[in-house]
């Protein structure tokens, strides 16, 4: 719950990133197309632009409708990450609750709570969260795949991830590996 709370409190408030601040002001970019479909009825295209569409049009498309639901500010830019940041740890720890013991769980489900780059980049809205919970619920189906229909979910799954954010695609031989 601590972790929860930690990405979804002051959520239009500034974030601190020691790593690379250009990396935290490129959050605009990757919401612009959706911003500006909720605010003006198109999307204004431009090069700048193009490339965060086309790399994360269901990213876009789902920050539109967050948009539409509940406005357009910062806070309502970040909440679709925050939420999926949030269910990292949900899915982290339902899907081991009963294959690890509790200790451990807890240890684990602790250090994600807690890992600052986690919550940081919970905390902003850029794609990567979004794709990391698609990507670990592909995971745990395939490696807990008892019928096809997991697997069939799990490729459904790993589709709105790449949709989400393109490069997810990246993932596809390791997951190819992880079936054999």
């Amino acid at each position: 719950l601590t972790g929860i709370l930690l990405r979804c409190l002051y959520l239009d408030t500034d974030p601190r990133y020691y790593d690379w601040v250009g990396y935290i002001t490129d959050e605009g970019r990757w919401i612009q197309g959706a911003r500006n479909l909720a605010l003006h009825g198109h999307v204004e295209v431009s090069s700048g632009m193009n490339f965060h569409l086309s790399m994360a049009p269901l990213f876009q498309l789902s920050n539109y409708l967050v948009f539409e639901l509940l406005g357009v500010s910062l806070w309502t830019s970040r909440l679709f990450t925050a939420l999926f940041g949030s269910a990292i740890l949900v899915l982290f720890w339902r899907c081991l609750r009963r294959a690890v013991n509790s200790q451990a769980l807890l240890v684990g489900v602790a250090l994600l709570a807690l890992q600052s780059d986690l919550i940081a980049l919970s905390r902003v809205a850029v794609p990567e969260m979004v794709v990391m919970s698609f990507e670990l619920a592909v995971y745990f189906l395939i490696v807990s795949g008892t019928s096809p229909w997991q697997m069939v979910s799990a490729g459904a799954l790993f589709l709105v991830a790449c949709g989400m954010k393109a490069t997810a695609a990246l993932l596809l031989p390791v997951f190819s590996v992880v079936i054999l």
